[in-house]
């Protein structure tokens, strides 16, 4: 037993010398330069596993550092052993048994307990050895000189040594085979060493477009290695991460190349030209734009765009100024007219006509109840109304029945003496345009301020009539520039006059009149024949059309009015 003390703590001796010099390594860890000597350390990484508590490892302080052991978040932090060192100006204690750095796994061999007295060496029968035994005699320790002695017991031949892997030096020894299994197979990984520490390389890549957008992108690359020891671990060499240290990143910056994602926006532009109101010959231009992100997408071999999810923005619109335009002169004009019948004393007020050339109207027909209405008119192509415009609202007013009280319907005394009243008209063509010219002459009464006159073959009354003599153009002739454009009984069609007795009111041209003064005298009226006052085509099938122009100063009568009923003055 004193011969395997004696080597047990000659061993205990070797690795005390070994580990005691950790220590100071780790305080000489303010070089920056990797390698061993002075800019090592030893310490004891806890593995957290059970029977297997810490790996000691001899590291280069540069690594002990970068590998986070001393940090407060490290794994297994606050349970690992070094010492206290420096490394470019970062200094830290102790942590843990210092005592335990000296011992192989960091943990201190169980000793054997000394006998309570000299041990005696006999021969071990079993072994073939001699071994020490303590003796004792008669109840008391018997000293013995301990010196060997011969056995014929003990001359047997030595045992077999087979060759093992040392686990305290990581090489290879001979040993009793009986003793093997103290020790790994001779073919262990831990003979040959730690694995050369293992280098990866980490890329991270970043793509930019080349501005401005055309299709092109360059990519930055980012690199630089990462660099990990290996410890053991049950029975093979493991990678230890918390031993990674990383290299710094080093920047390529590559060529430009296509890629899709960089492709321009696509622009789209929409014109549209209009005339501007009212018609002067001018257009205006509204150009609107948008712009649209194509999204490209990875087919496995380089990006593709995919246009049906272009992603667009909002219309924009910007308007041209003003210019000529030969499409907005102004059109040839149309009428539109509601001609309305006023109420009496025996009925409502009645919608007479209306009057729409080269136009259409809504509602149709009309509204005929009492009330105020309106109509629109729609111009034909080609056509405007006299302000200019393309559509036109009309409002009229139909009344009610006159009251019994209303002043109107005042029923004279029957027998005032009759008043005597002579009315002459005469029929002419002055200046192209027909005219009905009337004189009135009253005997025993008093003329009113104005009169009627009254169209008799479908009633068309003319109001506001000057008394006691005037003039009043004949009904369905209009006026325009000093020109006549209609005229009854006739209609403009592809540009020549056509006879129509239905158009513009051709049943006056054979009627009957009467002036409301003296509504009981009928005079009969015949559309003057002069020149003029009949329409003339061109005498050839190439004379210039009329040119269009815009309606201006019309020169017309007093609105007309349909009545059901005329009033007589009695005087």
């Amino acid at each position: 037993m004193k011969l395997r003390k004696l080597m047990v703590t000659a061993a205990l001796t070797m690795l005390a010398i070994t580990a005691g010099a950790a220590p100071a390594t780790a305080g000489g860890g303010s070089h920056d330069s990797p390698g061993g000597g002075a800019n090592t350390i030893t310490f004891c990484h806890a593995t957290g596993s059970e029977g297997n508590e810490y790996n000691r490892l001899t590291t280069s302080v540069e690594a002990f550092y970068r590998a986070g052991h001393i940090n407060a978040d490290a794994n297994h932090a606050g349970t690992d052993i070094y010492p206290a060192g420096e490394y470019k100006g970062v200094r830290w204690e102790a942590q843990g048994d210092q005592s335990l750095l000296k011992y192989d796994g960091c943990a201190e061999p169980a000793q054997e307990p000394e006998p309570e007295s000299d041990p005696v060496k006999v021969c071990d029968a079993g072994s073939g050895e001699h071994v020490w035994v303590e003796e004792k005699r008669e109840g008391e320790w018997t000293e013995q000189a301990g010196e060997p002695f011969t056995d014929p017991g003990c001359a047997q031949p030595e045992p077999e040594k087979v060759q093992v892997c040392d686990p305290d030096t990581g090489s290879l020894v001979w040993v009793k085979e009986r003793d093997a299994d103290q020790y790994y197979a001779a073919d262990s990984a831990y003979c040959d060493g730690p694995p050369v520490p293992e280098t990866v390389e980490e890329k991270v890549y970043d793509t930019v477009c080349v501005e401005p957008l055309a299709g092109q992108a360059i990519t930055t690359t980012w690199t630089r290695t990462a660099t990990t020891q290996h410890m053991w671990k049950d029975g093979a060499w493991v990678l230890d991460e918390s031993t990674t240290v990383y290299g710094d990143w080093v920047e390529t910056l590559g060529w430009p190349h296509d890629d899709a994602r960089c492709d321009a926006p696509i622009v789209e532009t929409v014109d549209v030209t209009q005339c501007v109101e009212p018609l002067q010959g001018l257009a205006v231009t509204t150009t609107s734009t948008r712009t649209g992100t194509v999204p490209a997408y990875w087919d496995g071999t380089a990006w593709t765009p995919d246009p049906s999810k272009t992603v667009w923005t909002d219309w924009v619109e910007t308007v041209s100024d003003p210019f000529p335009d030969d499409g907005c002169m102004p059109l040839a004009a149309s009428l539109a007219e509601v001609v309305v019948i006023p109420a009496t004393c025996d009925a409502d007020g009645e919608v007479a006509y209306v009057t729409a050339i080269k136009a259409d109207y809504a509602p149709y027909p009309v509204p005929t109840d009492p009330g105020t209405h309106t109509v629109t008119f729609y111009a034909h192509a080609g056509h405007v109304f006299e302000d200019g415009s393309a559509v036109q609202e009309v409002t009229y007013t139909v009344d009610p029945q006159l009251d019994e009280d209303d002043p109107r319907c005042y029923v004279p005394n029957p027998n005032p003496p009759a008043p005597q009243i002579d009315v002459e008209v005469e029929l002419m063509c002055r200046g192209d345009i027909p005219y009905l010219d009337y004189s009135i002459t009253v005997t025993n009464g008093t003329l009113p301020d104005t009169t009627t006159l009254t169209w008799f073959g479908s009633e068309y009354t003319q109001t506001g009539l000057a008394t006691p003599s005037g003039s009043v153009m004949w009904p369905g002739v209009s006026v325009v520039n000093g020109e006549v454009v209609s005229y009854p009984g006739y209609e403009l069609v592809d540009g020549l006059w056509v006879e129509n007795p239905a158009a513009n009111l051709g049943w006056t041209r054979d009627a009957n009149v009467a002036l409301g003064v003296a509504p009981g005298e009928l005079m009969a009226v015949t559309y003057p024949t002069g020149e003029g006052c009949i329409p003339t085509n061109p005498t050839t099938p190439t004379a210039a059309t009329p040119t269009e122009g815009t309606l201006a100063n019309v020169v017309t009568a007093p609105a007309a009015t349909p009545v059901a009923a005329t009033v007589t003055y009695t005087g």
